[in-house]
């Protein structure tokens, strides 16, 4: 373990071995396998953390885009959705509007990396979100492991949500969600992004599928609920990397995880 200045350091990395690859292949027969990027997901906060009502921080986004140009997280007070990708970071309020956002503003709460994609599949007749997650599993050589996911394309339908910035003290993310403004989107282009996560980590993330949506145009999203695609690409990163920075604060002192 490091300290850095913004807090304490956790770095996990799990080999990618050759072994992965040739059930990737076993898996997948056609479907493109680049091999293991050696990639690692860098985290502001565990998610247990932030959940319990930690809406507070000192990471910069500028700071974030130093360890990658792709991810999810929230923003001081969990006001709006946080949706990087190309290397741009986009809020998602309540009006459902995406705003460009500069690197001077603060997150309490992020997940990025480097999408590099290890397998590439194409989508041609219309799946649910619910399938899409099944099927992916189902190729998948493990549940333990961390994947980033995106999936780019033509989308029957999108329902994506948004909070309103909290007041302190800040509420627990389960009474927040009960004033979320829900967005139902349709027939639009755009990307899913985020990440599937292993309980095996615990309270550290959010386990299963954790996703945002940023429409084509950039113009509008928000934390995915569901979708309907139509068509598209969908595209996995092995990420066997995982690191988690934990901000010093009075609140972080005197979190206290289930057990």
């Amino acid at each position: 373990m490091k300290i850095q200045s913004m807090g304490f350091v956790i770095a996990i990395l799990v080999v990618a071995t050759a072994a992965l690859g040739c059930a990737l292949y076993a898996c997948y027969g056609a479907t493109a396998w680049n091999g293991g990027s050696g990639d690692t997901l860098y985290q502001i906060m565990p998610y247990g953390a932030m959940a319990s009502g930690i809406y507070s921080g000192n990471a910069t986004l500028g700071e974030l885009r130093q360890h990658g140009a792709f991810g999810i997280g929230a923003y001081i007070g969990m006001e709006g959705e946080m949706v990087l990708l190309d290397g741009q970071f986009y809020q998602i309020r309540t009006d459902g509007v995406a705003y460009l956002m500069n690197d001077s503003v603060k997150t309490p709460y992020a997940q990025v990396t480097y999408f590099e994609p290890d397998i590439t599949f194409s989508v041609n007749e219309t799946m649910t979100y619910t399938e899409v997650r099944d099927y992916v599993d189902k190729l998948l050589p493990t549940e333990n492991m961390v994947y980033a996911i995106k999936i780019t394309g033509e989308f029957g339908s999108a329902t994506a949500r948004s909070v309103p910035k909290q007041s302190e003290p800040y509420p627990p993310l389960s009474e927040v969600v009960k004033n979320q403004t829900v967005f139902n989107l349709s027939k639009i282009s755009g990307s899913a992004l985020g990440f599937r996560c292993p309980s095996l980590l615990g309270e550290a993330v959010f386990p299963g599928y954790h996703m945002h949506f940023l429409s084509g145009d950039k113009a509008s999203g928000g934390h995915l609920l569901d979708f309907e695609l139509s068509s598209g690409t969908i595209e996995v990163d092995v990420t066997p990397g995982f690191e988690i920075v934990f901000l010093e604060s009075p609140q972080f002192y005197e979190y206290a995880p289930s057990r």
